[in-house]
């Protein structure tokens, strides 16, 4: 049995007296990826949300590498974060910052260095995304292609160990599309990242057939099956990102759906 990355365990949600998620239960491979097909589009964003420790479930727990993760403790929700990888379609970047910046600044706070130190990996990570050109401008400089392309650069800077991606990858070009895909396999491939996918159609999967070895449904907060098989992740895609390193191995925990 594969190695559990993240387990979601009877997991509920409640906003204003209405159950967002009702008692899901789902749990993703280390190196493998998962869809969520939520046509509502509002339990699946809020499913990824807590899984990215930004919302406390109502009820139920999220495990990370076998590990609850401890909602009550935000000094140790913050050292998760630098693990995780969030990408939604309305993420933001620091308005002040330039591109360049808003990439860099990962590094720099995780790894206690200055931006200056860290701009030249800033930079080839913009560059593999095609947009190194903007690397000065603001946010409110460039067009949204752009910028969504910025904030996939600055979350994937982290180098997670799980990416959740919320309804992005309709809103990308073909090329932005393919840029994500590719890295995000390395990452699944190399160092064992796990993926969640959540979208409004079932029909965004095709693009992520690479990546996404099976996908479900949300009906009302719940999951309602699985979909047919969406593919199995494929081989490493030509373009090599930059800076990747080879994961380690961890202990089996808990059981996949």
């Amino acid at each position: 049995m594969a190695a559990i990355r993240l387990h979601i365990n009877d997991v509920w949600y409640k906003d204003n007296g209405k159950n967002i998620l009702q008692g899901v239960n789902l749990s993703v491979p280390y190196g493998e990826g998962i869809g969520l097909c939520d046509p509502t589009g509002l339990s699946g964003a809020e499913l990824l949300q807590i899984c990215a420790t930004l919302l406390e479930p109502t009820q139920g727990e999220i495990h990370l590498d076998g590990i609850p993760v401890p909602f009550d403790r935000e000094i140790d929700l913050l050292s998760l974060r630098r693990k995780i990888a969030y990408v939604a379609e309305d993420t933001a970047l620091i308005s002040n910052l330039t591109l360049l910046q808003n990439v860099s600044l990962g590094w720099a706070y995780y790894e206690n260095r200055s931006l200056h130190d860290v701009w030249e990996e800033g930079e080839r990570l913009l560059t593999y995304f095609q947009v190194n050109d903007y690397k000065d401008l603001h946010p409110t400089e460039v067009n949204a292609e752009i910028f969504k392309r910025a904030v996939c650069a600055r979350e994937l800077a982290k180098k997670p160990i799980l990416i959740l991606l919320d309804r992005i990858i309709d809103t990308l070009s073909t090329e932005g599309q393919t840029l994500l895909i590719s890295y995000v396999g390395k990452c699944l491939q190399e160092m064992g990242s796990s993926l969640l996918v959540a979208s409004t159609s079932a029909a965004s999967f095709a693009s992520l057939s690479a990546l996404i070895s099976r996908s479900y449904t949300l009906e009302e907060g719940r999951l309602a099956g699985e979909n047919p098989a969406c593919g199995r992740p494929g081989p490493a895609q030509e373009r090599t990102p930059p800076g990747l390193t080879q994961g380690g191995t961890a202990s089996d925990h808990g059981n996949e759906v």
